[in-house]
């Protein structure tokens, strides 16, 4: 099934994910985090069949950036975002599409 770009999950398990630091600049990093149940995130692209993961960034962007992403990243003035990346199994085992 395709999903479109901007659609809404709900973390159904806390769920353990890497997270991918964006820079000003020709470089990323990570993180890894533990995704508390509850947590509502938004794919940033369109999801197709054949992909084999997806990248997402939650719904309270700024208050889960204070909590997971590491502080030295984003104190660092190159720091440009974050986002975070679940796997295409992980839909319907911890991650469900959010009902409209």
């Amino acid at each position: 099934m395709k999903l479109p770009k901007g659609t809404k999950f709900v973390v159904s398990e806390e769920v353990t994910v890497m997270g991918q630091t964006y820079w000003h600049g020709a470089y990323t990093g990570g993180f890894r985090c533990t995704v508390p149940k509850g947590t509502i995130v938004l794919s940033l692209k369109e999801i197709r069949p054949v992909t084999l993961g997806f990248i997402c960034i939650p719904e309270n962007r700024e208050h889960f950036e204070k909590r997971f992403v590491p502080e030295k990243d984003r104190n660092s003035p190159k720091y440009a975002g974050y986002s975070l990346f679940f796997w295409r199994w992980h839909l319907k085992r911890k991650v469900r599409l959010l009902d409209s």
